[in-house]
């Protein structure tokens, strides 16, 4: 395995300040150390919100966390940083109602956990060893589970109205190349998509310095694109923020075809109930992240 089998949490606390990407606001988010099996811990509102699958309660272009009172949105790439870097212990304190945007991408995450140094814990994680094959199929999108000893993800992104609109990309992950390879891709959005949201002002936190946009098959951000692949890159961090969900360490391949949110997690939740049915020997415990 590339990752180590250790948990892990951050050194000392830290904070970031950025704006919503929904919401508009400025927001400033503190990460807190926390000992070993507390999990991955989001505080906001006043409430407790559990970095969980059986948390999300939307996943209309990003992934939200909620109890029923309060829910928290855009969450993705925060939980992808720190999942390719193993720190699954922390309490997140966030004062607003979403994680911040900042340039769209998961970058300034690892610059912080980079900067900031993490501590291994005398506990194990959890392994989540996909050992024959799965799957989850709905219309035009597939996602598989296949036996592979480490971690590695893959995307094909596919929209033939755009001319760079079939993207396909693999990584083995660890540290580094998530660092190198994924972080730095932004999130993105075609413009005739959102406008009926961006009239309805529900993207007030939405521009150029935060998400690739692309209008009438053309890309408007004047300092084009980071990678020839950015698009299939993005769709993979969001994946892996997604996968994190299952609160364990997954060993296995996993390929995805223009799947989003929706897939992301319901793929998540499948593989979780397969498990449980079929191998009796999977002590994936709840309490856990």
């Amino acid at each position: 395995m590339p990752f180590s089998i250790f948990q892990r949490t951050l050194k000392q606390s830290v904070s970031i300040d950025g704006t919503g990407l929904f919401s508009g606001r400025k927001i400033r988010m503190f990460l807190h150390p926390a000992e070993a099996d507390s999990g991955l811990v989001f505080q906001t509102q006043g409430r407790r919100l559990e970095a969980k699958i059986d948390r999300v309660k939307k996943t209309f272009r990003t992934t939200s966390l909620g109890d029923g009172q309060v829910l928290l949105s855009t969450v993705e790439h925060l939980l992808a940083a720190l999942y390719a870097f193993g720190i699954c212990n922390l309490f997140i304190e966030v004062e607003g109602p979403e994680v911040p945007i900042l340039d769209g991408s998961a970058k300034e995450f690892c610059r912080l956990i980079e900067q900031t140094g993490w501590a291994e814990l005398a506990a194990e994680r959890e392994i989540l060893k996909i050992e024959e094959p799965f799957y989850y199929r709905r219309e035009k999108t597939l996602i598989t589970a296949l036996p592979f000893d480490g971690l590695r993800l893959s995307y094909l992104f596919h929209d033939p109205k755009l001319s760079f609109g079939t993207q396909f990309f693999t990584v083995d992950l660890d540290e580094k190349s998530f660092s190198e390879a994924l972080a730095p891709a932004r999130t993105f959005s075609v413009f005739e998509e959102i406008k009926p949201l961006l009239d309805q002002g529900l993207i007030k936190g939405g521009a150029l310095e935060s998400a690739v946009v692309i209008k009438e098959g053309r890309l408007l951000n004047p300092e084009g694109f980071r990678f020839p692949e950015e698009l299939a890159r993005h769709k993979l961090l969001d994946l892996i923020g997604d996968l994190s969900l299952c609160g364990a360490l997954i060993q296995g391949q996993i390929t995805a075809l223009c799947s989003g949110h929706a897939a992301n997690t319901a793929f998540v939740r499948g593989l979780l109930q397969h498990m449980r049915k079929e191998h009796a020997s999977f002590a994936f415990n709840d309490s856990r992240n």
